[in-house]
């Protein structure tokens, strides 16, 4: 894709922003420190676009 393609995507997501991989680290971290309460979960990083 071209970089105008791509910009053309992001801006229709709810968070305008493309996800990096340290919004999927922070993801990952969040599961892997330990939550108790958070059983049976998927977790989707896309700054909205599946909703």
């Amino acid at each position: 894709m071209t970089e105008e393609a791509i910009q053309e995507r992001v801006l229709s997501l709810p968070m305008p922003e493309i996800v990096s991989p340290d919004d999927v680290a922070d993801t990952v971290y969040y599961l892997a420190r330990g939550t108790t309460k958070t059983t049976g979960q998927l977790l989707i990083v896309d700054c909205g676009r599946s909703m």
